[in-house]
């Protein structure tokens, strides 16, 4: 848990010295997802070189270690293929439920067998900006699985 605890801190303090765009995250017990946005050139470089370097310094400092402690670079993936990936070819769109609200939900299986609900704007350009994701609820699924 410390170490959850500390990549966030280096997350949010690459937030605040470049200006990272952090949109959302998941950090798990092997792996972490972040969800940014490109705001400038090199930001997101900047910030996992920070992100990365510090969390490794510390980890290895705690631990008495040397070497590397990451198992390879981070895969950036433009988000609009990694959106179509996970969610395959069944997922399903509808418009909030507010008038003249741009928020929509994509209901869909990930490839792994994962349900998920997507919560994103559409913008003008037709290109999906995610706002967040979470597993479906049991009603939710229920209501993908009938369709």
């Amino acid at each position: 848990m410390r170490d959850r605890r500390r990549y966030l801190h280096w997350v949010f303090e690459a937030k605040k010295r470049f200006g990272l765009c952090v949109l959302d995250y998941a950090i798990t017990s092997n792996h972490v997802h972040l969800l940014v946005k490109d705001t400038r050139p090199n930001v997101i470089a900047q910030s996992m070189q920070l992100i990365a370097g510090r969390t490794a310094q510390e980890y290895n400092q705690r631990r008495a270690m040397q070497g590397a402690f990451w198992e390879d670079r981070y895969p950036a993936i433009e988000i609009d293929e990694h959106l179509v990936r996970c969610l395959g070819s069944r997922a399903e769109v509808e418009k909030g439920h507010r008038q003249g609200e741009n928020v929509y939900s994509a209901l869909g299986q990930t490839n792994s067998g994962r349900y998920l609900i997507v919560f994103f704007v559409r913008k003008k350009t037709r290109q999906a900006l995610p706002i967040s994701a979470r597993d479906m609820t049991r009603a939710e699924r229920r209501r993908y699985e009938e369709k």
